[in-house]
């Protein structure tokens, strides 16, 4: 088999694994060729078929449109294009990978329990039942208007550490008049960086103020869910697996 006749069965090779890869591409492949080509020669024949590339790339001005063409049309899919370079015998992109994207809150946080979030007018007889009947996993009453936007949270400890003035108040002093509903508590944005969160775990720890789950809001302040350390430490481990 002489040079050309080994060179077309590669450049068919590698135009046949393009084709059953991203049809796609080759007929975009087809198009600008011939586009190009009749820019250049008006009388150009015009290729239909995409087998019948392999004929102009043995000349080294189609080969090298080819393969220009080709790194236009997959700039985003570079190991599709290198098979395709490798298999008609032309040099290989050097491929850089873009940085992953930065692992978010929201991808492992965890769900609100039910029946602890309320409204502003809710009293604090109602508060009262949820603690005394807190969920598994609970820490938190959350009060939150119609718009279910946050206005306030309550924890197991702000509860415990005002026992004595609950037992004195009126049962049904609403919650949004608790001196004890913390009005501005801290949260995270579902958006935010996990890098973010664990810097604000770490934060508390050394500050011996240390949290055990944070409150995670969307970009309207309304809560989505919580972030707590078995999520820091799931992140953790998924990063050192990647």
């Amino acid at each position: 088999m002489d040079v050309n006749m080994m060179k077309m069965v590669n450049y068919i090779k590698g135009l046949e694994f393009l084709h059953r890869q991203s049809p796609s591409v080759v007929r975009g492949l087809l198009t600008l060729y011939n586009h190009q080509r009749h820019a250049i020669e008006e009388k150009a024949r015009r290729i239909t078929y995409y087998q019948d590339l392999a004929e102009p790339m043995l000349i080294a001005s189609g080969y090298a449109l080819v393969i220009d063409l080709a790194k236009q049309l997959m700039d985003e899919d570079p190991a599709t294009l290198n098979e395709f370079l490798k298999l008609i015998g032309a040099e290989a992109e050097t491929v850089v990978m873009p940085p992953p994207p930065p692992a978010l809150v929201k991808e492992f946080m965890e769900a609100i329990p039910p029946g602890t979030v309320y409204r502003p007018k809710d009293t604090l007889a109602e508060a009262i039942h949820v603690f005394a009947n807190m969920p598994q996993g609970g820490r938190y009453l959350l009060v939150i208007d119609e718009n279910k936007t946050l206005k306030g949270m309550i924890s197991v400890n702000d509860f415990d550490n005002n026992i004595d003035k609950i037992k004195a108040m009126k049962k049904n002093t609403y919650l949004i008049d608790l001196d004890f509903l913390r009005k501005d508590p801290k949260t995270l944005s579902g958006d935010a960086p996990m890098d973010e969160a664990r810097a604000l775990f770490k934060k508390s720890a050394d500050e011996k103020r240390k949290i055990t789950k944070i409150l995670v809001v969307d970009n309207e302040e309304r809560p989505i869910g919580y972030l707590s350390e078995e999520g820091i430490s799931k992140w953790a481990a998924t990063s050192m697996e990647e």
